[in-house]
């Protein structure tokens, strides 16, 4: 029988496989969340349902749909979501976490449900998003001009190519906010791994790597930044797929680590008050 962390990741290989990326929507719509109780999926969560075609983001349990005795198309295909079982461990006097799996449907697949047009995306407002996001990053590191884009953890410097340098805006800031996720690493913020002289490639700078990619991800998804940098790379694609055959278990941790330097930075969960 598989676990429901290979079920997860398996869901997400067969999009990867189907040349399907997330965070390319070019329209505002809802945030990734439940119908009902309105809180937003996370970490894994997130990126699993991120990868979904559909309009809104929105989602029900099956018995939430039972509850309002609504029905779900036929032909309907649910999604697989995890959440965290705390079990007791006699013999150690511990509790422990197991990962165990529900399914969920999108509203859209409710028969009564009217899609609503979605909204187009203002580029000065998306902007002018991500400008409030960065500077309303307290105790942010310094930004500065560099050929290349790069996190320095001894000096606390993000550096990052002339917006010029890049393709279109959506570039510079995907770009910007991975290294600013980067940034959220070091031992006077989250200090996510204590090894802080990580090494080029090691097994430690390829797990930071992989939280500073998905964490970039999520903060692109608040303000609608498209990450078009690695749309339609076969590379890429192949690349993600490898990890996740090898790593199963990985990108649920990774997930988890950029979700909170996600919310590290956008100020939620009540940090840094």
């Amino acid at each position: 029988m598989k676990k429901a962390y290979e079920i997860i990741v398996e869901q997400i290989l067969d999009k990867l496989n189907n040349n399907t990326l997330p965070w390319t929507q070019t329209w505002a719509g809802w945030n990734i969340s439940n119908y009902i109780t309105n809180k937003e999926y996370r970490g894994i969560n997130k990126l699993v349902l991120a990868f979904d075609s559909y309009k809104d983001k929105r989602y029900l349990t099956m018995n939430q749909v039972r509850k309002l005795k609504w029905r779900i198309k036929k032909r309907s295909k649910s999604q697989k979501v995890i959440y965290w079982q705390f079990t007791d461990n006699e013999e150690i006097k511990l509790k422990y976490p197991i990962i165990k799996y529900y399914n969920i449907f999108n509203i859209e697949n409710v028969e009564w449900f009217k899609i609503e047009k979605p909204k187009p995306i203002i580029e000065e407002d998306k902007y002018k998003a991500v400008n409030d996001l960065i500077n309303n990053y307290k105790g942010w590191p310094e930004i500065r001009n560099w050929p290349n884009p790069v996190y320095q953890i001894n000096t606390d410097t993000v550096f990052i190519p002339d917006k010029d340098k890049f393709n279109n805006l959506d570039n510079y800031y995907s770009i910007l906010l991975h290294e600013l996720i980067h940034s959220t690493w070091s031992k006077n913020r989250l200090n996510r791994f204590t090894d802080n002289n990580m090494k080029f490639w090691n097994e430690v700078y390829s797990k930071e790597e992989l939280v500073a990619e998905l964490g970039s991800m999520f903060l692109s998804m608040e303000v609608w930044i498209i990450n078009e940098v690695n749309n339609n790379n076969v590379a890429y694609i192949k690349s993600w797929c490898k990890f996740m055959k090898d790593n199963n278990k990985e990108i649920i941790y990774a997930s988890q680590q950029a979700q909170i330097a996600t919310d590290y930075i956008y100020w939620k969960q009540n940090y840094l008050k």
